[in-house]
Formats: structure tokens, sequence, C-alpha cells
């Protein structure tokens, strides 16, 4: 079936993790390399490399962080989860041999706010900053020590580049201006240059394809180096639909949130700044009883990854765009 054609500009503001980017394996290396250097001995006793990573991701250790990163905001996140794991073995097998009982996660939600709140002072050391925590520290050895083999951590999602290349090809041109049409954009706690790096490297090793990534914001692309907002100018949620918004040239009504995630309070705050036109796409960074509260929430349209051009082009057809 053909994808509906817009008849004005929509932007497309897109999280670039768990939609394009597969980096979860990245961040629990990560993750676990700076929890060991704040608490020596903790989980695999010492420094894991990239090149060497591939040995523990199918551990209990990862499969449990994993399990867990829907609960994940920003990098001080990480390290509540991994205090969590450490402080609660009994009910991460628990979690482990009932990935689909509900209780398995309550458990961690509610543990979640506790922890956050005894340990604000080690959440700063651990991630707040990116240029003195711990997190970003490490992220930044691994990267200088070998590139390439940090960068082999993660990946991307085929059928979310085959989707968005359907959603590009709706886009009618003037010139080099976009008259119609759906526009990616995305949005990242990573800095705008590694994240197109990586997009970079997936066109080396054929991940993606060539016409997909590019240095300029002009012409039928799905990535360009322009439309990507991170860390270098904001990791505020909020923020950066600003600035899309803004750099598009549209309304709100003309950016349509494209995210992976159920965060109702996230969702709230974009919905009471104007952002109400919100979409979740399955099969990214959520627990598997949130897709059917995500379904259930008037904030939200939910979709399917193997099919969102379509159900996203009809949304925008329904809306009048």
């Amino acid at each position: 079936m053909a994808v509906y054609m817009p008849r004005t500009r929509i932007a497309l503001a897109s999280s670039f993790e768990g939609i394009v980017n597969n980096g979860a394996t990245e961040c629990a290396l990560t993750s676990l390399n700076a929890y060991q250097k704040m608490r020596p001995g903790s989980f695999f006793g010492r420094i894991i490399e990239p090149a060497e990573f591939g040995e523990y991701v199918g551990t209990p250790t990862v499969a449990a962080f994993l399990a867990l990163r829907p609960l994940v905001g920003t990098a001080p996140d990480y390290h509540t989860v991994l205090r969590m794991l450490e402080m609660h073995p009994e009910r991460v097998r628990y979690l482990l041999d009932n990935p689909d009982k509900r209780d398995a996660y309550e458990f961690f939600t509610e543990e979640f706010e506790r922890i956050k709140a005894e340990t604000e002072e080690e959440r700063v050391a651990f991630g707040k900053s990116t240029e003195t925590s711990e997190f970003y520290r490490e992220r930044e050895r691994m990267k200088k020590a070998d590139y390439r083999a940090w960068f082999g951590t993660q990946r991307p999602y085929p059928n979310s580049i085959r989707e968005l290349r359907k959603l590009v090809e709706t886009q009618r041109l003037q010139g080099e201006q976009i008259v119609s049409g759906f526009v990616p954009w995305f949005a990242t706690s990573k800095d705008e240059e590694t994240t197109f790096d990586l997009c970079r490297i997936y066109t080396d090793l054929g991940l993606l394809d060539l016409r997909d990534v590019s240095e300029i914001g002009s012409g039928v692309c799905i990535i360009t180096r322009p439309r990507i907002i991170g860390s270098q100018t904001t990791t505020d949620k909020l923020q950066q639909l600003m600035i899309i918004a803004k750099r598009e040239d549209v309304p709100k009504n003309q950016v349509l949130r494209l995210n992976d995630r159920y965060d109702p309070k996230e969702q709230q705050q974009l919905a009471d700044a104007g952002f109400r036109r919100q979409i979740m796409v399955t099969g990214g960074y959520v627990f598997p009883h949130d897709v059917q509260r995500a379904r259930e929430d008037p904030l939200l349209v939910v979709v399917e990854r193997d099919n969102m051009a379509e159900e996203i082009a009809r949304y925008a057809q329904a809306l009048g765009l």
C-alpha cells in the first residue's frame, strides 16, 4: 500500500536511541565500567574492554540491565539500575526467570525511585556532567582506545531504517527546499558528532545505505548532520523539540514526536508545552506491560515498528496534515 503524501512539511522529531540505533549494550558496558571505577570489585570485578565485551553480553548481569533499560532517562539513571542489581540479586533472578510478569518489573520501578533519592551525590558523580562524570569519561576512554571496537557494541534497527526511508520518500522538493512530506530530525543524549559518526561507520559496514546519511540537510535523506540535536546543544527533550520546530520553521502541530519509550511524565510535559502529537514505536526500550498502557494513553498513538511508515502517514492524514 502506498504511503500517504502529506500536503505540508512535517518534522518527525524522533529519538535516535531505540528508534534508529540499538545502543543499549554499549550503555551497559560503559555503565558497568564507570560503576566499577566508583565501586571497585562490583559485578565482573574489573574493567571490560569493548573488544572482549562479546564474552559478557549473554550474562545475567547484562540481561538484567537491558531488561530494566526502560527506567533510564539520563545517564545517572544507569547508576541507579546497577545499584538495584547489586542490592537485589534474588529479585534479578526472579525477573530473568519471569520476563513476562508485571510484578517482576514493578518491584524495581518502586525501588528505583527510592534509591534515586538516597544516592543523589553518587548519581551526579556517575553521570551528571558530560565532562567530569565517570560515565562520560569512560565512554571517551573507550572511544579513544579502540573506536571501532567500541562502535561494534551497538547496531542500527534495520526495520526502522526501511520504514523511515518510506517516509522520507514522501518529500516534495522545489529546488533544494522541502515543501511537503516527512522530514526526520533526531534527538539524542549523545553528542551530535559521535551520533553522526556512528551513522557514517554504519555506511562503511553496509548497515546503512550511502543515500541515507549526509553531511548536509538538503535532499531526500534520512539522517543528516544538521538534523541531529544532542548534548552539544541540549539533552532536554522539550528544548530539543523547540529547536526542531524553530529550525524546520513549522508550528508545533506539524511536529510529530517519535519515541520508543513510555514516559507519562515526559509526555505530559511536552503536551503542556504544545507538542501534543506523540507517537510510540513498539519494539524499543519499553516494559512489556507498558505497551498496553501506552495504547490506552490519550496522549499517545502506538505504531508497530515493522509498519510504522504507513501507520504514521495515516495518522498525519487523519490530522489533516
